[in-house]
Parts: C-alpha cells; sequence; structure tokens
C-alpha cells in the first residue's frame, strides 16, 4: 500500500484532475469548432477526472482510509472491465455492424462528411434483444474527410428480418 500512496500522492492527484479538465474542455471544443481529432477525449477526460476525484478524497494514511482506497481501486477495475466488457459486445453485435455500413453507404451523411474514414473507439449507446423483436440506439463518432460528428442511429429488428435503421441524426 505504501507504495501505491507514493505514486498516487496529492500532487500526482491534481496533475491528473488538471489534465482531465483540459481533456474534457478540449472534447466539447472539439465539438462546436468542429475539430476533426480525438473526440474521444471527452470521455477519457471525464474518466480521468472521476479517478483524480476519488484519489483526493481517499488519499489518506490511517488504515481505514487505506481499506475505502482499496475498495475504492477494486470498484474502479471492476467499472472497467464491465464498461470493456458492454464494448466488445456492441463492437461484435450485428446492430454495430448494420450501423456502420449504413452509415458509410448514406448518400447525406457521405455529403455532409467526406468520405468516412474511420469511427471512434469508444461507443455509447445499448442494444436490447428479445424472444421476436429488437431494438438498438448507439452514438458512434464517426470521421469523414471533411467532418467529424457523433451519430445517433435507431435501430430495430423484427424475428427474421435484418436490421432497419428507424432513424439518424447528427449530435453535433
Amino acid at each position: 500500500m505504501k507504495s501505491n500512496a507514493k505514486i498516487i500522492n496529492k500532487k500526482n492527484t491534481i496533475y491528473l484532475t488538471i489534465l482531465g479538465l483540459i481533456l474534457i474542455l478540449y472534447g466539447f471544443l472539439a465539438r462546436r469548432l468542429l475539430i476533426n481529432s480525438f473526440w474521444e477525449s471527452l470521455y477519457i477526460g471525464i474518466l480521468l477526472l472521476l479517478i483524480a476525484l476519488f484519489f483526493l478524497f481517499t488519499n489518506n494514511r490511517n488504515k481505514t482510509k487505506q481499506k475505502r482506497f482499496l475498495i475504492g481501486q477494486i470498484l474502479i477495475i471492476f467499472f472497467w472491465v464491465i464498461y470493456f466488457l458492454g464494448n466488445v459486445i456492441i463492437f461484435n453485435s450485428q446492430a454495430y455492424k448494420h450501423a456502420k455500413d449504413f452509415i458509410v453507404s448514406n448518400e447525406k451523411i457521405v455529403k455532409e462528411l467526406g468520405t468516412i474514414q474511420r469511427f471512434g473507439y469508444i461507443i455509447n449507446g445499448s442494444v436490447t434483444s428479445s424472444k421476436d423483436y429488437s431494438t438498438s440506439e448507439l452514438k458512434i463518432i464517426t470521421v469523414g474527410s471533411t467532418r467529424t460528428t457523433e451519430i445517433m442511429i435507431n435501430l430495430d429488428k423484427n424475428f427474421d428480418k435484418p436490421w432497419d435503421v428507424v432513424n439518424v441524426y447528427f449530435l453535433y
């Protein structure tokens, strides 16, 4: 535990907080000013800020605080494992593949963004399935040759039919 206390001291926590705030600010500015790079910084900045705030409030040397600190670290690791598994599931879903294919082939989107170059690494959204019906709501960062944006796409699927795009709109 002492090695963690030395690495994650108050000074480093403040640096982590400042870095998180800078990334959040850049994420908002990139969207508003239509800067075509590193839109994921908003989500990364929020994560860093949460981690830094947690360390700032739990970094104390007495035994009770050290136990809370360890529990907090375990919770953060657990959260990231769940988040990573969720992203892996969404990345491999048929809904996400259909959404990407739709975005790449849609003339209006290509006209607005230019040729689609890549998609963001962080996806927000959900895919829900039941016996006869499935729905998906995905926010996908889309990088085109002329513009980057975050696209919200809603899809539905009936039992034996392919995914159908219900609604698409630009968030920025």
